[in-house]
């Protein structure tokens, strides 16, 4: 039986994202990504991780178009 990671450190959340920790705090600190705590840990549960990767907005394509 293997289980899914349910929560994240922030810089282990951070290294799974490809952003940055003080990135993750900015948006925990605006109520973008809702945080969890556990003694002195903060822990970020795996859905909110991908529900706030899926409200950032898309990315747009600039390349010059010949």
């Amino acid at each position: 039986m293997t289980l899914e990671q349910l929560a994240f450190t922030v810089p282990d959340a951070a290294a799974a994202t490809g952003t940055s920790r003080a990135r993750l705090y900015e948006a925990m600190r605006v109520g973008d990504l809702k945080a969890r705590k556990f003694g002195r840990r903060t822990l970020i549960e795996a859905g909110e991780l991908k529900r706030w990767l899926g409200s950032l907005p898309e990315a747009r394509n600039n390349a010059r178009q010949p």
